[in-house]
């Protein structure tokens, strides 16, 4: 826990320090995104996120941004089936287990073009920063309810293609890697070592998105 919150205020600083630099810059950037991720311990799914920065120059984007990942899956059985008079059948449904999982990271962003046609470019993209894992599971039918937090450092590396849209808007299509390997701690009394669980989110994925700026 400790290590979490010392992660966390480090965060908070680098944040608040970028912030002033994102106001004054008149070259700020908005990113809006959606993304396929497929990470090795979780199922693949849907990413949706975005992010904010500032133009260094026309080609050196530095800044700040996020990709969220929601699963959610539910094991369900039938248990009664009615046949109105007029025939409309109506089901009645149980849910006995359900899991959601979220999966947050907050990186520093470095984004990279190189110009190879007039209207459009191709691009390197980098991002160093935390991610933290929401694991529930309700098993209704056992009565057992349980939450599980994670936390650690990620990395992601990709690169692909934009394409001028207008003065100030660009569609762009990535390909990345994302590295993270985030862990909780466990109390195990019978052990007198530390103890931690971890889970794998590294995996590849694909990304497409409207990038606006600088504005």
């Amino acid at each position: 826990m400790k290590r979490t919150l010392s992660i966390l205020f480090a965060l908070a600083v680098v944040l608040f320090a970028l912030a002033p630099a994102l106001h004054a810059s008149s070259g700020k950037s908005y990113t809006i995104r959606g993304s396929y991720f497929a990470p090795e311990g979780a199922k693949a799914g849907f990413t949706i996120g975005g992010g904010v920065g500032m133009m260094i120059d026309e080609n050196v984007e530095i800044g700040i941004g996020t990709d969220i990942y929601y699963k959610n899956y539910r094991k369900t059985t039938r248990v009664a089936t009615v046949i109105s008079p007029g025939g409309v059948v109506t089901d009645t449904d149980a849910v006995l287990l359900e899991y959601n999982t979220v999966i947050l990271p907050v990186m520093l962003e470095l984004m990279i073009k190189f110009p190879v046609f007039p209207q459009g470019s191709v691009f390197g993209h980098a991002g160093l920063g935390y991610e933290f894992l929401f694991n529930k599971v309700d098993n209704f039918a056992a009565g057992i309810s349980d939450r599980d937090f994670y936390s650690g450092f990620t990395w992601q590396l990709g690169g692909g293609f934009m394409l001028k849209l207008g003065n100030s808007s660009s569609l762009f299509v990535e390909g990345f890697y994302d590295w993270g390997r985030p862990k909780r701690n466990l109390k195990e009394p019978l052990l007198k070592m530390p103890v931690y669980e971890s889970v794998n989110l590294s995996g590849f994925g694909v990304r497409v998105g409207l990038s606006l700026g600088p504005l």
